[in-house]
């Protein structure tokens, strides 16, 4: 049962998305990248940022507009945990 799930789960996983970050609130952030999610949630990491190396936070995208050749994507996610 347990490699049943975890077969389950890999097949949802895809390729991971660069994006440049816009902004960063205490609650949400929007990110540029080169293509839009097809998920709701994802994983942020900030490679750049060496305070937060290690860690990532789950985002769950509200918006995703194409401008151009790119896609501004705005999600929020949670502190208070």
């Amino acid at each position: 049962m347990r490699a049943e799930a975890r077969a389950m789960l890999e097949r949802h996983i895809d390729a991971p998305l660069e994006g440049r970050v816009r902004d960063v609130s205490m609650g949400g952030l929007g990110i540029v990248a080169e293509a839009p999610l097809i998920t709701k949630y994802a994983y942020c990491v900030f490679d750049d940022v060496e305070d937060t190396a290690g860690y990532a936070i789950l985002v769950r995208f509200l918006r995703s507009i194409i401008v151009g050749r790119e896609c501004h994507l705005g999600g929020q996610y949670r502190v208070d945990l």
